[in-house]
């Protein structure tokens, strides 16, 4: 299904480069604190890992919004997650204990293919209804991976068990003894937050948008939101190389 819409929105390809940036320098503070010994744990602090948790939930938003843009969501989620599952396999293969089964590139990939599949369905739902329903679905599947769903602690209900023992849920959110990943953003609640972009992209054009948002600001940002799968998939192996170099130093 194609879909694109007229006019760059600049400002999300260098909102996309700033939480870029913010996720590899996190990644970079993650390294640091599996190679080198220190005594302090970074990634550990609460207010980085609010910050990462931040970027990372914009990052995906954005991946919503960007369905709009796009020649073809089906090609591009074929394109990002043929690449999530060569992550897999290399991680797999030579970091075993930090193996990737279901990451952020997984999430995007299966969320691009299902809601370019599902285009013309999810048109129909007017946008106010859509975002309205997505981050209500967001919220409600927020906590599934530990057992639960509803809000807070007096409207939650607990799953049956046995979600929990089967590893082809895993990707779902459903956790499983035995099962690790080091980068995990499972079909729930994540997806969801997706279609919260997914839906605001319906507003994110040039014409209906102040000029500011059209025009570039910073070209270096910019530049860093267009080639985002690239620096993605090559930033990890080159600061986990330098950290490593360092650490035998």
């Amino acid at each position: 299904m194609e879909q694109r819409q007229t006019g760059r929105v600049h400002f999300i390809d260098e909102l996309r480069g700033v939480f870029l940036i913010i996720i590899v320098l996190y990644h970079l503070l993650y390294d640091i604190d599996m190679l080198l010994s220190t005594n302090h744990f970074w990634t550990q602090e609460p207010l980085i890992e609010a910050v990462r948790w931040v970027a990372a939930s914009s990052f995906i938003v954005i991946a919503g919004i960007s369905c709009h843009f796009t020649r073809s969501n089906i090609r591009r989620g074929i394109k990002t997650l043929g690449w999530a599952m060569a992550i897999t396999l290399i991680t797999y293969v030579f970091m075993p204990h930090q193996v990737i089964w279901f990451g952020i590139l997984h999430l995007l990939g299966l969320c691009m293919l299902t809601y370019g599949a599902a285009f013309p369905a999810l048109k129909k739902i007017p946008p106010p209804i859509g975002i309205i329903l997505s981050l209500l679905l967001f919220v409600l599947t927020y906590r599934i991976f530990h057992g639960t769903i509803g809000l807070g602690d007096s409207l939650r209900i607990a799953l049956p068990e046995s979600w929990y023992s089967k590893g082809y849920l895993f990707p779902l959110g459903f956790g499983v003894e035995g099962y690790f990943s080091s980068d995990y953003y499972p079909v729930m609640p994540w997806m969801f937050l997706f279609g919260f972009g997914f839906y605001l992209g319906n507003y994110i054009t040039c014409e209906k948008l102040p000029a500011f948002f059209c025009r570039e600001h910073n070209q270096f940002l910019g530049m860093i939101g267009k080639k985002t799968l690239m620096i993605y998939l090559l930033h990890q192996p080159i600061l986990y190389t330098i950290v490593w170099l360092i650490s035998k130093v």
